[in-house]
């Protein structure tokens, strides 16, 4: 029998022949131990498969999701399928990569619509930072386009904070204090905020 971990994210999948029976008869699926959605729904099929030879005289059965747990109910339904599976899947193994929850990734996949396999990619190409305020979004945005290290007290000569509010507002996405670029990296960012003394032009 395989280990079982508290904070996978797992699914109930119950014989629902045997349910509408007054049966139960089910099995909990931990989704960590797959790589993809489709695995997860051969999986199934092996389930059901086996019910019907043991409860069924080989009548085919159906399945239905009962229960789950360590996933956001905005994804879970009775009949959720391969693609459902595929976002908690990834989702999932990210989170621990980059230290973004999932919630928050999944949040961006419905947002920027993108796919289960491509939001690696995305989070490797939109990711900025975890900022505090403003000001710490400022002074690393000019940190990163350069900078005004030459300027003795710089912090008296230029408005981070309000930069910093401009790009949180124009430019990035925030997800918790974590901060994604709306645009590819290479594309070209203007700031141009109003009655303020100054005008960047981003990488």
């Amino acid at each position: 029998m395989a280990e079982y971990k508290e904070d996978t994210p797992k699914i109930y999948v119950a014989d629902l022949k045997s349910y509408n029976e007054g049966n139960l008869v089910g099995e909990w699926i931990d989704l960590s131990e797959y790589d993809n959605g489709y695995d997860v729904q051969e999986k199934i099929t092996e389930l059901m498969e086996g019910y019907s030879k043991k409860y069924h005289d080989g009548e085919e059965t159906e399945h239905a999701i009962h229960d789950y747990e360590n996933f956001s109910s905005d994804l879970y339904s009775e009949y959720m399928g391969e693609s459902d599976f595929d976002t908690i899947i990834y989702t999932s193994k990210i989170a621990e990569e980059k230290d973004i929850d999932a919630d928050t990734l999944q949040e961006i996949m419905n947002d920027f619509g993108v796919e289960a396999e491509d939001l690696e990619d995305w989070i490797d190409e939109r990711y900025v930072g975890e900022y505090a305020n403003d000001s710490e979004i400022g002074e690393d945005y000019v940190d990163m386009v350069g900078g005004i290290d030459g300027v003795s007290n710089r912090e008296f000569y230029f408005d981070y904070e309000a930069l910093g509010r401009d790009l949180a507002i124009n430019d990035y996405t925030n997800y918790g204090n974590k901060y994604f670029d709306r645009y590819k990296k290479g594309g070209k960012i203007q700031i141009n905020p109003t009655n303020h003394r100054y005008h960047i032009l981003g990488y």
